[in-house]
């Protein structure tokens, strides 16, 4: 998915390319606690406190479905998008894909 909301452009300086998953399927790595949380209210954002980069963002309320970066996976082939979250926020600059679902907020 592709987010242009407010926290994700100034997040990323543009918009957001991320995969939404099951937190149960996840294995988090982190021997050396190098991921840290940022709490924003209504979301969280995780970082590598080593390099700075946004590793994965999930709403309070669906923490068990967070977002993970496309641009930190080592192999994203065979993703695809599926939806754009908060289009009517998207910047001028950005033509949005046609073909997928457009939503004013996240689906």
């Amino acid at each position: 998915m592709q987010c242009h909301c407010e926290n994700c452009r100034r997040l990323s300086g543009n918009f957001v390319a991320a995969c939404r998953v099951d937190a149960r399927d996840m294995i988090i790595d982190d021997a050396d606690d190098q991921m840290t949380w940022y709490d924003v209210g209504y979301a969280e954002y995780a970082f590598c406190r080593r390099c700075g980069s946004t590793l994965m963002f999930r709403a309070v309320d669906r923490r068990d479905n967070p977002s993970l970066m496309v641009g930190t996976l080592d192999d994203a082939k065979g993703l695809g998008l599926k939806s754009v979250w908060f289009a009517d926020e998207a910047q001028e600059h950005n033509t949005l894909p046609a073909g997928v679902p457009h939503h004013d907020g996240n689906a």
